[in-house]
C-alpha cells in the first residue's frame, strides 16, 4: 500500500491496521496449534487442560472477557489435535 506523497489518510491507516492484525491474530492462531500439538504429542494435554481451565488474568481485571475468549479458543483447538 503505497502513496506518493506519503501521506496517509484515515481510510489508509484503517487498512493497513486491519492487515497487521490479521497478521498477527493468524500467527498467534498458529503458535496455540503448534503449542498444542506438541503437549498432546508429549502426553501432557489433560493437565495442560486443566491449567487453562483455571487461569485467570490477574493483572488487569478488565480484560476477563477477553481471558474466557482466549481460554475458549484454546481448549477448542486442544479437542482438534491429533497425534499421527
Amino acid at each position: 500500500m503505497e502513496n506518493d506523497n506519503s501521506e496517509y489518510n484515515v481510510h489508509q491507516r484503517f487498512l493497513l491496521i486491519d492487515e497487521n492484525l490479521r497478521k498477527l491474530f493468524t500467527l498467534q492462531q498458529l503458535n496455540v496449534q503448534l503449542l498444542c500439538a506438541f503437549i498432546v504429542a508429549s502426553g501432557n494435554k489433560d493437565d495442560f487442560v486443566e491449567y487453562v481451565k483455571n487461569a485467570s488474568l490477574v493483572s488487569d481485571i478488565n480484560m476477563e472477557d477477553q481471558m474466557e475468549y482466549a481460554r475458549d479458543i484454546v481448549l477448542k483447538i486442544f479437542e482438534t489435535v491429533k497425534v499421527l
